[in-house]
């Protein structure tokens, strides 16, 4: 997530925007089943530039697709809502500002998680952004990106990570729903005073109206969750489709192929229904927060027997 010293190369390069709002376009025409040259006579839009525009390969101006929805016959109520995307696709977000610090992938997905009403989320290794605390959040950072980051960049991604946090705050009928492995609840993440505040905040959090915590504990043994962690990204709108995010050492990458966001849906379900409840989970997350500071005496005498 945090810009390194080379690029990756997947992503959604053109916006995601833009390539959803070429695909709609192009899918309208073929449902209306006009040819290119029926495009060019009605509309005035060379066959050139109308492919370029299916094909996400330049920017689509509002007065082109409201022009292309008459065209096809697409109703009022989706033409305003493809057009306010077209006015979107390149809108400048307050996160914008951080694009020198995290990669252009972040960036997107960070768009998308501002516009959506629900998030399922799976972590086998971390508790994830939305929830975690300040020096939790600076430990992952600095941990996940290099020892040798300086102090101010690793405060400055951490900030980011805080202001995404103001998605939770949403009045609009957000929801968030997290499973975490239980070994994430056992990694001293920051030292044990950190992860022990930040699982008593995450057992907090896991209170909210629009939470949902749950814990895949040791005993389940074998789970589909063992291939990764992946978030969905639900939207209201008919013209935002929903979407899958990977985090990888290479680079963040979006699916948005219907077979295999269905893929991701499914195991999301089984994760769901072999995880413990929410009340277990909270139970689980206290105690470990109580063993961490229990075994703080162990953990100092190992250290000091260290040469």
């Amino acid at each position: 997530m945090t810009k390194s010293t080379t690029s990756p190369t997947t992503g959604p390069t053109p916006s995601l925007r833009r390539r959803r709002l070429a695909a709609v376009l192009k899918q309208r025409r073929e449902v209306a089943r006009m040819t290119a040259d029926d495009v060019a006579a009605v509309c005035d839009v060379g066959k050139s530039t109308l492919s370029r525009l299916e094909n996400a390969q330049i920017k689509i101006k509002p007065l082109y697709v409201r022009a292309l929805c008459d065209a096809y016959g697409v109703d009022p109520d989706e033409r305003d809502a493809l057009t306010q995307l077209a006015r979107d696709a390149d809108q400048r977000g307050w996160w914008t500002p951080y694009g020198d610090s995290i990669t252009a992938q972040y960036l997107e997905y960070i768009s998308f998680e501002n516009e959506a009403n629900s998030i399922l989320t799976y972590q086998p290794l971390l508790v994830p952004g939305l929830l975690q605390t300040p020096d939790y959040a600076r430990a992952v950072i600095r941990g996940m990106v290099r020892p040798e980051l300086a102090e101010e960049e690793v405060d400055r991604v951490t900030g980011l990570r805080l202001e995404r946090q103001r998605w939770l705050t949403r009045e609009d009928g957000v929801s968030l729903w997290v499973i975490v492995d239980e070994a994430v609840l056992h990694r001293p993440t920051g030292g044990v005073e950190t992860m022990s505040a930040q699982l008593r905040h995450l057992a907090e959090m896991s209170r909210l109206p629009i939470v949902t915590l749950q814990v895949m504990p040791s005993e389940a043994g074998a789970h589909v969750g063992m291939l990764g962690s992946f978030s969905i990204l639900e939207f209201p709108s008919p013209t935002h489709e929903d979407v899958v995010y990977v985090d990888t050492p290479v680079g963040e990458i979006f699916v948005e192929d219907d077979a295999q966001l269905q893929a991701c849906k499914i195991a999301f379900d089984h994760l769901r229904a072999a995880a413990l409840n929410e009340e277990e989970s909270r139970m689980r997350v206290r105690m470990a927060a109580k063993e961490l500071l229990d075994d703080r005496p162990r953990r100092r005498g190992l250290a000091e027997e260290q040469p």
